[in-house]
């Protein structure tokens, strides 16, 4: 993370290694679980496919709903706002009554593309947050509920 530009509290550096989830430039954020180079389990929340849930992904014991998500790879530090993920999940190509119910999910990232799939054959790819200082985590959250509020707007 301090390669990418994001000083980490020693204490949140240390939860993070611990717990898998910390507090960072006021977001909590979770490390996404690293399979491989490019591939990864990041942890959605199964309430959002039971309606129009804004509900952030948690693990169970810690009841922590995280902001973002992770994704180390040899090259950048990539992330997730999790209203992102949610709408990348609805749009699940293969399997969607079995995934649906699950609470991890297989990721492959593209690195040089700075995009995933997800796993089990599905093509549709989806952006990445390249993570370069605590700024791009700030933005992102506001862009996506500016979009949002765009698009549910009534126009004039």
């Amino acid at each position: 993370m301090q390669q990418s530009g994001i000083a980490v509290d020693p204490r949140e550096a240390n939860q993070l290694k611990q717990e898998g989830y910390a507090r960072i430039c006021g977001f909590y954020c979770k490390a996404a679980n690293v399979l491989g180079t490019k591939s990864f389990r990041v942890t959605v929340c199964t309430d959002w496919f039971r309606g129009a849930s804004d509900a952030k992904p948690s693990i169970g014991t810690s009841r922590v709903g995280f902001d973002y998500q992770f994704l180390p790879t040899h090259r950048y530090l990539f992330a997730v706002y999790y209203l992102s993920l949610r709408d990348y999940a609805r749009q699940l190509e293969q399997d969607r009554a079995h995934w649906f119910k699950e609470p991890y999910w297989g990721m492959v990232v593209d690195e040089d593309r700075g995009v995933f799939t997800w796993k089990g054959g599905n093509t549709k790819q989806f952006p990445l947050l390249v993570v370069s200082s605590p700024l791009d985590l700030e933005l992102r959250a506001k862009q996506y509920h500016a979009q949002l509020e765009t698009y549910t707007s009534p126009s004039a």
